[in-house]
């Protein structure tokens, strides 16, 4: 099947012009429909960027042009090579072929392209879709959300999303509960000098993960605020060994909200 795959594959990428029109004309929709779905499938065995990944995932899009998945794969590479206008052009291709791509097209806004706004909008019009809590790229879509609301100085709605994500998977389980709700939680009820509450979350946060190196700081920055230097520089050193020992949150591609470096941690120390 591999090898008449790539015969097709190499014939439809090397038909003149006024033949590629349509290759498929003599398939049935349902026929078409499979063609391509091997052939994302083909793709997925090739690294990202490669001419045949290029090739099959054209090719797919080529036997089923409704194939909305197609395109969202394709538009990754394109965001990870910084080309973020051809990546958003494949990726509303896919949102219009497939609503439920609304997720996933929020989450994007909202990490890639700090288009705080949008990521809302997608991700109540994704929230709408379904009767269900979601979890686009993993989160559940209220931490997601309250982030961007965060990010816009929305304080307060974004502690109502953080407090609906707790609630939510709290009610499965405290354990399932990503401990980052409740760091960024802390974050923002720090930037509203709400620093008792702050406190509390970042001591949810030790209490599933003690070696957290970010709510480690931003505890002692908290303590700080309040004077209690002492006990404030045993956080700032603790997160600091966590931080050497690479537990500090990280992305290849994107700087996160709050990053934090050991050189922030370092600064406190010589305070």
């Amino acid at each position: 099947m591999k090898a008449n795959l790539l015969v097709l594959v190499i014939f439809v990428v090397g038909c003149k012009p006024h033949d590629r029109e349509d290759p498929f004309s003599k398939l049935t929709l349902k026929e078409r429909i499979e063609l391509s779905k091997s052939y994302y499938e083909e793709a997925s065995h090739y690294g990202q960027g490669g001419k045949k990944y290029f090739v099959y995932l054209d090719s797919a899009i080529l036997a089923n042009p409704e194939n909305g998945i197609a395109y969202k794969e394709k538009s990754v590479w394109y965001f990870k090579t910084g080309q973020h206008l051809k990546g958003m052009e494949l990726l509303n291709k896919a949102v219009e072929l497939d609503s439920l791509e609304l997720g996933y097209r929020g989450w994007l806004k909202l990490y890639w392209l700090r288009d705080f706004t949008g990521a809302i909008e997608d991700l109540t019009a994704y929230d709408n879709l379904t009767s269900t809590t979601d979890y686009p790229m993993g989160d559940n879509l209220y931490f997601t959300r309250g982030l961007a609301k965060k990010q816009l100085g929305d304080f307060e709605n974004a502690l109502n999303d953080f407090n609906k994500c707790i609630e939510i998977d709290g009610a499965r389980g405290e354990n399932l509960i990503n401990h980052y709700v409740f760091l960024y939680k802390g974050i923002t009820l720090f930037q509203m000098n709400r620093t008792e509450e702050a406190l509390f979350s970042f001591n949810k946060v030790l209490e599933s993960y003690a070696k957290c190196p970010e709510a480690l700081y931003y505890k002692g920055m908290v303590l700080e605020y309040l004077g209690q230097k002492l006990e404030a520089r045993e956080n700032f050193l603790e997160s600091y060994k966590y931080g050497q020992s690479d537990y500090l949150q990280r992305d290849p591609y994107i700087e996160l909200f709050d990053q934090l470096y050991l050189s922030d941690i370092e600064e406190k120390l010589r305070d």
